[in-house]
């Protein structure tokens, strides 16, 4: 009895899990896929890249390949506001209808620990200070926590307050709604003179609802 025949085709990563490290501050994580073709009777064309998210791309070294050939796919995350522990899926289809899975990994180190990082007022309740705890976790680093943005302006008075001790790692935010009759949701962003870039790492959510 003959042995059923074992197809092949697409392409076939050599290794299905990417882990690439990520340091404080950084705002791309770049790390390559590579894999090597195993279709047959042509050239192999990527025909869509798919990634677990928005924000992973993925881009292919070539726009074809030959048999037996290699390559890879380039691939770009964004960190934006995330920390810690972070997994993506990437799902690369080609022109034989096949598709392949790989994973990309990567932990995003903490910089400030926001305590509670949302805030809310029921509609027409008493207008009480609430508070929000933002704690310098990162070590290796002198991080101080510079200031604010609130968007948008004026529904709610913010106040900043430094740590009590000169070597101290907590600052409070106090917030206040001008008014509680109606909704209105804003974002305080916590300006920090580390890292330097324009991502807005750290917010603190507050609403009347």
């Amino acid at each position: 009895m003959l042995a059923p025949a074992i197809l092949r085709g697409g392409i076939v990563f050599e290794t299905p899990r990417i882990i690439a490290p990520c340091e404080a501050g950084q705002t791309l994580v770049k790390a390559d896929l590579p894999f090597r073709v195993e279709a047959s009777g042509g050239v192999l064309l990527i025909t869509n890249i798919k990634t677990g998210c928005d924000c992973t791309t993925g881009v292919a070294d070539a726009e074809s390949y030959a048999p037996g050939s290699t390559g890879k796919i380039q691939l770009v995350f964004t960190v934006g506001e995330r920390t810690g522990f972070q997994r993506k899926t990437i799902t690369v289809k080609t022109s034989d209808g096949r598709e392949a899975v790989a994973f990309f990994q990567t932990s995003i180190p903490r910089i400030l620990s926001i305590k509670p990082a949302f805030v809310f007022w029921k509609k027409n309740a008493p207008g009480t200070e609430k508070q929000a705890i933002a704690t310098v976790v990162l070590k290796d680093r002198p991080v101080a926590i510079t200031g604010f943005d609130i968007t948008p302006a004026g529904a709610f008075n913010v106040t900043l307050h430094p740590p009590a001790k000169p070597d101290g790692r907590d600052y409070r935010v106090s917030i206040v709604p001008r008014t509680t009759a109606s909704p209105v949701t804003a974002r305080i962003v916590l300006k920090t003179n580390f890292p330097k870039d324009a991502a807005e790492r750290f917010v603190i959510v507050c609403a009347v609802k």
